[in-house]
């Protein structure tokens, strides 16, 4: 089994979610960005449905973040340096692109990398999943204490900056309580949406553990 301490000297720590082997990934490297109070576990059974489908084990990553105390630019910046040194592996010489799947605020950080720091040369495919691309109410709960909260906000200054940009695949859920108004989680401008009928049941959480959003990641994925 590979050293896991040799990726961590590539000045980010990278998170690794299985182990690799000797041999170069033959897969396009995926980095998982979590959700808003959250961390890089929140991605274990996604990460597990990947390996069971045959996607490398050594080109799968979770990007954790500070959510409590930086804002979603800073925490884009530090996405940045994350993906350049994913690309910058050895492991992954024919590539350089990657796919990142984003959780709920996840997919705000990667949105500002994407627009903002240079995220569009290194982005093959973006899927959010429950992400408050126009912004959610039940961030009020914490925008006293959060920058990250306040970013989410609707009608934050962050989120007036990003406008319609940025967004290419969004899943999202009727049934989300967390994201309101549900349909914040929609991807604007040129970018595609796939809802979750309310009669699936799928909560917020759930968009990274059952199996219909499973079913639209996959398809979005052409996989």
């Amino acid at each position: 089994m590979k050293n896991m301490t040799s990726k961590l000297l590539c000045g980010l720590a990278l998170s690794f979610a299985a182990s690799s082997s000797f041999a170069a990934c033959n897969d396009e490297p995926i980095v998982f960005v979590h959700g808003y109070n959250s961390g890089p576990s929140t991605w274990n059974t996604m990460v597990e449905r990947f390996e069971d489908y045959g996607y490398e084990s050594c080109a799968l990553y979770t990007f954790g973040y500070d959510d409590m105390n930086d804002s979603n630019r800073d925490s884009a910046a530090d996405l940045a340096d994350y993906v350049d040194d994913v690309l910058a592996d050895s492991d992954h010489s024919g590539y350089d692109k990657v796919t990142i799947i984003a959780h709920s605020n996840g997919g705000l950080v990667s949105r500002w990398y994407n627009v903002f720091e240079g995220g569009s040369e290194h982005i093959n495919r973006f899927i959010t999943l429950g992400t408050p691309h126009d912004g959610t109410t039940t961030a009020s709960v914490c925008v006293a204490v959060s920058p990250a909260c306040q970013n989410m906000y609707p009608g934050s200054g962050f989120l007036e900056s990003l406008g319609s940009e940025g967004c290419d695949h969004a899943i999202w859920s009727d049934y989300d309580g967390v994201i309101l108004p549900n349909n914040s989680a929609k991807c604007d401008g040129d970018g595609t949406s796939d809802k979750i009928a309310w009669s699936d049941g799928i909560g917020h959480s759930e968009l990274l553990t059952k199996g219909k959003p499973w079913k639209k990641l996959k398809k979005a994925l052409d996989m």
